[in-house]
């Protein structure tokens, strides 16, 4: 697979080819890392973070309708009053 996808680079394989591929680290709501990231070691990342940074980012955000697409998307209402419990015998 390494040798696929890294052909001749050997930056890509030396990417490819490390231990472990693991990464820690805290990154704030803009995406933007808010420390200096373990990679590949053992360790605990800290960080103080600013929960006002949070706001405007949220403000952005449809947290309602998760970035409903009229055009592709409809509500319908059944508005009609319905029975509570069906038995079997009683439907049509």
């Amino acid at each position: 697979m390494v040798d696929l996808i890294a052909g001749e680079d050997q930056q890509v394989r030396k990417q490819l080819g490390r231990p472990r591929n693991a990464l820690s680290g805290i990154f704030g709501p803009d995406g933007r890392a808010v420390t200096e990231s373990l990679v590949d070691e053992e360790g605990i990342v800290y960080a103080e973070i600013d929960l006002g940074r949070c706001v405007q980012p949220k403000q952005m955000h449809d947290i309602v309708g998760h970035y409903n697409r009229f055009d592709v998307f409809q509500l319908h209402v059944n508005d009609r009053p319905l029975r509570p419990l069906v038995l079997p015998e009683e439907e049509a």
